[in-house]
Formats: C-alpha cells, sequence, structure tokens
C-alpha cells in the first residue's frame, strides 16, 4: 500500500494567515494514481499523482479545532489516510485610539489628528479618515490634519486597515468654536480735560476670514454711548473712566475691550492786556 505522511509547521495558527501543510507520499508497489488533502473547514485540494513531497497552505476564516486528512490511492485500489488535529485561533483584535492636538478648535484652523493602533506589531497598510464634516481621506501614516469650515459637534472616525486584513476603529469627538472677532481702539488726546473732546477710532478691530465686524458699539463708562467705528466724547467730570468697545462681525459673534482714560478738571487761564502800551 502506499504512505502518505501530513505535518505542519504549527498546530495553533491563527484566522485569515496562511497555514502551511507539507504531505510527503511514497508508492512502495503500485504508482500513487492521486493525493488529496482535506482541511476539516468543508474545503478541500487535490494534489494529483504526487509522490515525493509537497507543500500547501490554505487559509482558515474562523477559529475551532479542524481534522485535516491526507489520502492517497494507489493504481491498484488501495487507499491510506492519515489526519492531523490542529486549533485555530481567533486573531487579536486590532485597536485604535484617535487623539488630536485639541478638542475645541476654531473654525479654519486646522486641527492635527493621530491614530495609535495596538498591538504595535501589527503591521498598518493604510488609514482611513471621515472627519464628521462630509470630507475623508486616506493616509499611508498614521497622522494627518484638516481644517472645519462650519461651527459644531463633530465626529472625526479613523479606520486601521492591517496587512492581513484586520481593521480597527476609533473615534473622537471635535467641538468646533466660531472664530471671534478681536476689538481694539485708540483715543486722542491721552490726558483729556472735562473741556476736551476726546476722539476714538476702532479701525485697528479685525474678524476672522471670511467675515466682517458689521458692529461697534461704545459705553464711555460715564453712562453714556455711543455707535460706529470713529465716535468722539467729552467727560465732563473729572476722574478715571473704564472705556469699552463691543464689535459684532457678520456670524454674531462678538469681542470686548476696555482702555482706561484719565480725565482731569479743567483750569482757567489768566490773561490781560494794557493799553497804552508806553503810558
Amino acid at each position: 500500500a502506499p504512505t502518505v505522511v501530513v505535518t505542519t509547521t504549527t498546530t495553533t495558527p491563527t484566522v485569515a494567515e496562511a497555514t502551511v501543510f507539507s504531505v510527503v507520499t511514497t508508492a512502495p508497489g503500485s504508482p500513487v494514481s492521486s493525493v488529496s488533502i482535506d482541511f476539516g473547514d468543508g474545503a478541500s485540494l487535490s494534489l494529483g499523482s504526487l509522490t515525493g513531497t509537497t507543500s500547501v497552505s490554505h487559509v482558515y476564516t474562523v477559529a475551532g479545532n479542524y481534522t485535516v486528512v491526507a489520502t492517497a490511492i494507489d493504481n491498484s485500489g488501495q487507499q491510506v489516510s492519515v489526519s492531523t488535529v490542529i486549533t485555530v485561533v481567533a486573531q487579536t483584535p486590532l485597536n485604535v485610539t484617535l487623539t488630536s492636538s485639541t478638542t475645541s478648535p476654531t473654525v479654519n484652523t486646522p486641527v492635527a489628528f493621530s491614530a495609535t493602533p495596538t498591538p504595535t506589531t501589527i503591521a498598518i497598510v493604510r488609514y482611513e479618515w471621515a472627519f464628521g464634516d462630509g470630507t475623508s481621506a486616506n493616509t499611508s501614516g498614521a497622522s494627518t490634519s484638516h481644517a472645519y469650515s462650519s461651527p459644531g459637534l463633530k465626529t472625526a472616525t479613523v479606520t486601521a486597515v492591517a496587512q492581513d486584513g484586520r481593521e480597527g476603529t476609533g473615534q473622537l469627538q471635535v467641538l468646533i468654536v466660531q472664530s471671534a472677532p478681536t476689538a481694539s481702539f485708540v483715543f486722542s488726546p491721552s490726558a483729556p480735560t472735562t473741556v476736551t473732546t476726546v476722539q476714538f477710532n476702532a479701525s485697528g478691530s479685525s474678524s476672522p476670514t471670511g467675515t466682517t465686524i458689521d458692529g461697534f458699539a461704545w459705553n464711555f463708562g460715564d453712562g453714556s454711548s455711543a455707535v460706529g467705528v470713529t465716535t468722539s466724547h467729552i467727560f465732563t467730570t473729572a476722574g478715571i473712566y473704564a472705556v469699552a468697545l463691543t464689535v459684532t462681525d457678520s456670524t454674531g459673534a462678538s469681542a470686548t475691550t476696555s482702555s482706561t482714560v484719565t480725565v482731569t478738571a479743567a483750569t482757567p487761564t489768566a490773561s490781560f492786556v494794557s493799553s497804552p502800551t508806553a503810558p
């Protein structure tokens, strides 16, 4: 009768990884007419009229115990089968942690994202990014950046795809806030009196790209107020006044700044003439 031997390099292969089997057939009598191997999971392979040693590989998709059977038949009809049992173990799950440079960026400010897969020994071939605003990207590296064009709570997602087909996903919520304008003003003179007209100018204020400042509101600290990018005011009583400016842009975002104006009491001026000039 013919002989057949089946061995494998490991009896505990992992799901989705190729398992290599070695099949050795001899024919001391009649020549071998057919050799086959049954992998125990419903799949089998015909090796033809093999004599000698050959290697075959098989990928198991489900963890479990499998009986692998190799069968040889010679021309006289004699048949021999041998078997070996292997235990296919499940793959270690691929986990991904997603972090960002900030979780509350402003509109149009780039956010740096970084993905950390574990176990670190798994070879990653690509990272698939979805930023939560309808845009996506694929990278070979574990980091990328993205700028959001509108405010709101966004859920960023990254999927790491391993070389062996495993996938792992990480998520992170990012709150995008509307960029605020910047309020700024100057005034002149810097040391006014109670009869001095003080000029205020807020043209140095600025707003984020794509917006405009639509409102300038002044509070002079003495119960008076005004609007406009420039204005003037007379402080009728000496004292120290906190003048506040609030600017509002076209998105409704606002910012306020203030500056102290010190007002002194106006003093009289003495002046006289004489006539004649040479009495």
